[in-house]
């Protein structure tokens, strides 16, 4: 089954290098040290998502899993 994701951005638990400066500068809304995002992962800029270490919170490894399963299924709805 081939998934087609539309032109989206998919930051994940640090593997974009400066994760946070790179949604800074796509206008992603932040707090200090941290994406701002809903329950689904989602930013406020349309069809950006992101997930682990980058959104804040507890920098551990089953939340990074957790909100990647979640920013996941998001995207395939995208």
């Amino acid at each position: 089954m081939v998934l087609k994701l539309k032109q989206m951005v998919f930051l994940l638990l640090k593997v974009l290098l400066g994760s946070l400066d790179f949604a800074k500068k796509l206008g992603a809304l932040c707090d200090k040290d941290k994406i701002i995002v809903n329950s689904k992962m989602e930013t406020n800029i349309k069809g950006l998502l992101a997930c682990g270490d980058c959104t804040g919170g507890l920098l551990q490894v089953a939340k990074a899993v957790h909100e990647g399963a979640i920013a996941g299924l998001t995207a395939i709805k995208l």
